[in-house]
């Protein structure tokens, strides 16, 4: 029988050593706390603990035994701390385990004693520690199945609110009924039920269950065919021009733009737009999204005006949203149980607006199929709000009050879960999810070891200041800046860009925050889907060069620099970081460690320029005696294959190096000739070994000139790529706060050298196909030996 695919647990109630155990007869016995000149205890699930005074065993000073005795199915999980992976790895003697038939066998490893399949009911397990800090080792390894064994268990799981188990398992004193064994979800191989349907989730690993909120696009209903009736299209559409016509209008009035400006160009657009979609609407009867995407196929593509309607096209759009809008304004003044949203697709802007109600939302399941990879999943990942896309019809199944159960361990979401073999599901899958968060401790200054001794730091990413309120981080690798060009601190959208002083009182906030951990900020990206509103985007579009060769011929920094309104953007993002670390370092007497680092590089000539604009906005700055820290570390991004090229000069003047996995990809793949995957970044998915070649040549350079070398992007936290970017010679990995507890586990559990020879094979592969067989076929050796039934982890690894 598979471990993996039947989530094994060793359930381990300690209890009933030698006649002195029968004392406590009435109690629910949870651990045995020590043996060998030391107290014996057992801590009940009463949270009493009776003492037995100490045992007098003959043993020599640097040999201890620690007894573990199998009592009964029930009880709490036993799971690998960091203690239990290392500290008895050192020290380990022997393991024996006595059978209830009265045979006996030896094994030499701790973790096959907790996941062998012959551990079973009333068998004893003694483990032996020998050499010099034994005791210490034994000690350590108590305490942490005692932390175990502390943790409460739900009596009665019945269909409640996420809010309600919660409070339940919390306060239930009693351990759980012993009940049979069933599967905690199918695997890829095997067969699903009809309930069960099996999507593409991100990387969140969190398991949700609670009532539904449909909002239905009008095009999943209507489709794009024929519409009896075209007036009630026309007359929407036609309110959605009025509505932008008086936006824009407004706009020019307030800013005294005259006829030649690009708002008034913009005007004489949509009402040559607004003609165009009212004549498809008529003449082909369908809707006013409908005609809107058809236009767009049409004219926006095959004619040379076509990128001057981007930015019309997509104001026209937002009435697609209204729905979502009206949805969340709704739930503002509910103050029922949390939701989890079902959509027919997923943007940036519905994900932001997602993110600042997560109060009211604690799950998200999307038809369309959206990669893992993608901003707008990264976005809910970081904010911990599980999501499973990828499933079709998903809208017209479900109804406004049904409940389902989303499992993004396993990418799967359950509809109807009302059945006891469902229920079981939920009550294992979520109680594994409290414990594993309970018990899984990461240093206040975020370094981990795997196995073998290498140490890896962990940094957070975070799209604003406010979700490192309340949290311990040890710092942050990569605060994005975009959306604060987008939203002002309000949450209002913003019709003008953010002053230099709100930049530096939201940089200055970052700061005070971290107080003293690091604190990097990176520079606006100038991407097509993060441009806000009040920019030319007709003109930026041309400036930028969008399009299909994006990748191939895309330099952030030269575009940047070169066109006036971003460089002057850029400018005074820059001017207003170092600004504001000027005065928190006055304020916290230098207790800062601050950082900027730049996106879309294409190698030292940029980089050079970058550090001469840094210096001309320090100049200012010194010039007017205005606050300065002169400690602000510069890193750049590796993002682009000219970048990772150019490492080596790249690292020799650079205080750091991140590389930017998500971009990177993607320029890979149009360097390898996937255009269409471009045009449809959804479609981007798996790892093409050269992405793997330019992260080791990022990494080796940054090791040459001894400076830190982080990846700040999807593929850090997603389990089957880690040993990668280990192997690879990366030595921080930054990822969101949700992510962090199994990033940390994950790297506690494999070695250094694993993961280097697993470079070298990937590495001599030819497409992102044979990556993923390789990773899956290899992972499972690579873990199996160390990991017992964690079913966060070992789910997470098999099924991504």
């Amino acid at each position: 029988m598979n471990m993996f695919t039947n989530n094994l647990r060793v359930r381990g109630v300690l209890g009933k050593i030698s006649t002195l155990l029968r004392r406590v007869k009435p109690y629910v016995p949870y651990v045995i706390a020590g043996l060998g000149g030391f107290p014996l205890a057992i801590v009940t699930s009463e949270n009493k603990t009776v003492k037995f005074g100490v045992l007098e065993l003959s043993e020599r000073s640097a040999r201890t035994q620690l007894f573990l005795r199998i009592s009964s199915r029930k009880g709490f999980h036993i799971l690998p701390g960091t203690k239990l992976q290392t500290e008895a790895k050192k020290f380990l003697s022997e393991i024996r385990i006595y059978k209830k038939d009265g045979s006996f066998g030896n094994l030499k490893d701790l973790m096959d004693v907790l996941s062998n399949m012959v551990i079973t009911q009333g068998d004893l397990v003694v483990i032996t520690f020998e050499g010099k800090d034994a005791l210490e080792a034994r000690e350590a390894i108590k305490l942490e199945i005692e932390k175990l064994a502390k943790l409460p268990e739900p009596e009665v799981w019945t269909f409640l609110s996420l809010e309600e188990l919660e409070k339940q398992m919390e306060n239930s004193p009693s351990a759980l009924e012993s009940i049979p064994k069933v599967p905690l979800a199918p695997s890829k191989e095997e067969s699903m039920p009809s309930d069960f349907l099996r999507g593409c989730a991100g990387n969140c690993g969190r398991i949700v269950k609670g009532k539904v909120l449909v909002i239905r696009d009008k095009r999943a209903v209507e489709g794009l065919g024929v519409i009896p009736k075209t007036e009630g299209e026309a007359e929407k559409f036609r309110e959605a021009i009025a509505a932008v016509s008086s936006r824009l209008e407004q706009f020019m009035e307030e800013n005294s733009c005259g006829p030649e400006s690009a708002v008034a160009r913009n005007l004489v657009l949509l009402q040559v737009f607004s003609g165009k979609v009212l004549e498809i609407i008529k003449g082909e009867r369908c809707s006013a999204l409908s005609a809107v995407e058809r236009f767009v196929e049409r004219f926006c593509i095959e004619n040379s005006l076509g990128q001057d309607f981007k930015a019309v096209v997509e104001d026209v759009l937002s009435v697609r949203y209204e729905g979502i809008d009206k949805v969340l304004a709704q739930l503002e003044g509910d103050k029922s149980e949390r939701v989890i949203l079902v959509l027919p697709t997923l943007t940036p802007l519905i994900a932001l607006r997602i993110v600042e109600n997560r109060s009211k939302i604690s799950g998200v399941v999307v038809e369309d199929k959206i990669n893992p990879e993608s901003h707008q999943v990264i976005l809910l990942d970081d904010s911990g709000i599980p999501v499973v896309t990828g499933l079709p019809q998903i809208t017209k199944k479900l109804n406004d009050g049904d409940r389902i159960i989303v499992d993004s361990y396993k990418s799967i979401v359950i509809l109807n879960p009302f059945s006891e073999e469902v229920l079981e599901y939920f009550k294992e899958r979520f109680y594994e999810q409290r414990v594993f968060e309970k018990m899984v401790q990461i240093p206040a200054s975020g370094k981990v070891s795997t196995l073998d001794g290498k140490e890896i730091s962990l940094l957070v990413n975070v799209e604003v200041n406010d979700e490192l309120l309340g949290t311990d981080f040890p710092g942050v690798g990569l605060r994005r800046s975009e959306f604060a060009l987008i939203k002002s601190s309000k949450g209002l959208l913003r019709e003008t860009e953010p002053s230099f002083w709100e930049m530096v009182e939201d940089y200055a906030q970052m700061l005070r925050i971290c107080q003293g951990k690091p604190a990097i900020l990176r520079t606006f990206d100038f991407e097509p889907t993060k441009l806000p509103k009040y920019l030319d985007k007709n003109l930026i579009f041309q400036a930028l060069e969008f399009g299909p060769e994006i990748y191939l011929a895309y330099d952030g920094t030269a575009k940047t620099i070169k066109f006036e309104i971003l460089n002057y953007l850029f400018r005074k993002q820059i001017r207003a970081f170092l600004f504001a670390a000027g005065i928190v370092a006055q304020e916290l007497k230098g207790n800062i460690a601050p950082g900027l680092m730049f996106p879309m590089v294409s190698g030292a000539k940029r980089f050079h320029q970058i550090i001469q604009v840094i210096q001309e906005e320090k100049a200012k700055l010194k010039k007017q005696n205005d606050p300065l820290f002169e400690g602000t570390r510069i890193g750049v991004m590796i993002e682009l294959p000219s970048a990772a090229l150019d490492a080596e000069n790249l690292a020799s003047l650079a205080d750091f190096l991140s590389i930017g996995t998500n971009d990177l990809k993607a320029a890979t793949f149009a360097q390898l000739g996937e255009r269409d995957a471009l045009q449809n970044p959804n479609i981007i998915e798996g790892l093409p070994p050269l992405v793997l070649r330019y992260v080791k040549l990022s990494a080796e350079a940054a090791q040459k000139y001894n400076k830190p070398v982080s990846c700040c992007g999807a593929l850090a936290s997603s389990l089957p790529y880690i040993p990668l970017l280990i192997g690879a010679g990366v030595d921080h990995l930054s990822v969101a706060i949700a992510q962090m507890k199994k990033v940390a586990f994950f790297v506690q559990n494999i070695t250094l050298l694993d993961s280097q020879n697993l470079v070298s094979e990937v590495l001599s592969l030819g497409t992102a196909q044979e990556v993923d067989r390789v990773l899956s076929r290899r992972l499972k050796d690579l873990v199996a030996s160390r990991w017992f039934g964690l079913s966060p982890i070992s789910n997470l690894i098999f099924n991504e």
